[in-house]
């Protein structure tokens, strides 16, 4: 199911007559004269929004690196902090002086505004027509994490926002799992997989036998296990996985599909 905030950044591309990838955040950003500012806050830092009265204007604060406008995480999180200033609600909570705050993005903070400006960051960095076309490339439309990982590589987003980009658009029995180690940080199910409640819940335990604990970068480890592995609530049989690391923060991006049979 479409998102209100994937509407959003449709919408947005649409306005500015984007039609390629990868989309220039930066330029949007320029566009809509926001004050741009690279800054160094430490490793943890992603990014932060905040409305300057004396200015009368936005500014978002976001890594200083040489490959800022090229880092598909940093794209993701300038994406992010796009997402504050175009989502009405959000917008004008730091107009009225609501606290601005350095953002997580990444789908793995729990904060209903967050998790809002992460689905418009990966609907503005992987528009719905670039995601249809490589889905339709494929006899059963459905796309595997290779295929994911180059999605996100064309248009210069992070891994992860596009397994989850992907899992919330497709009528694929699918899951989408971002954890550390034998926890679970995120996930995110598919609207067929949520029918017959496969589901992966925030905090969970990661099975010991999945491929999510078998990880190594640049390696995809694929694996097929006991459904009731990850979701013992279910009948289902057998899941498919395909799991790799991300090479940071010791996260590992797993999609998990549902097997026939």
């Amino acid at each position: 199911m479409i998102t209100d905030e994937e509407r959003l950044a449709s919408q947005i591309l649409e306005d500015f007559e984007i039609k390629r990838t990868p989309v220039n955040v930066f330029e949007i950003a320029r566009r809509e004269k926001i004050k741009l500012c690279p800054t160094s806050a430490g490793l943890d830092f992603c990014g932060r929004l905040e409305f300057a009265h004396d200015l009368g204007r936005f500014l978002l604060f976001h890594p200083d690196t040489s490959d800022a406008e090229e880092n598909p995480r940093i794209r993701f999180s300038v994406g992010h902090e796009l997402g504050h200033y175009y989502i009405e609600t959000h917008r004008e909570h730091l107009i009225g002086g609501g606290n601005a705050h350095s953002s997580s993005a990444g789908f793995i903070c729990d904060k209903k505004m967050e998790l809002q400006a992460d689905a418009f960051a990966a609907g503005l960095l992987i528009p719905e027509r670039t995601l249809k076309s490589r889905m339709a490339m494929r006899r059963d439309g459905f796309l595997t994490l290779k295929e994911l990982l180059r999605l996100a590589e064309e248009c210069k987003a992070s891994r992860e926002s596009a397994a989850i980009r992907y899992v919330k658009y497709t009528e694929e029995k699918c899951i989408a799992v971002v954890s550390r180690e034998e926890t679970v940080l995120y996930a995110a199910s598919s609207d067929d997989a949520e029918r017959i409640k496969l589901l992966v819940k925030r905090g969970a335990t990661v099975p010991s036998h999945s491929a999510a604990m078998r990880t190594q970068r640049g390696e995809i480890v694929e694996n097929e296990i006991d459904g009731a592995e990850w979701v013992p609530w279910t009948r289902v049989r057998k899941l498919s996985e395909e799991s790799i690391s991300l090479g940071y923060g010791g996260l590992a991006l797993t999609l998990l599909a549902y097997v026939e049979t």
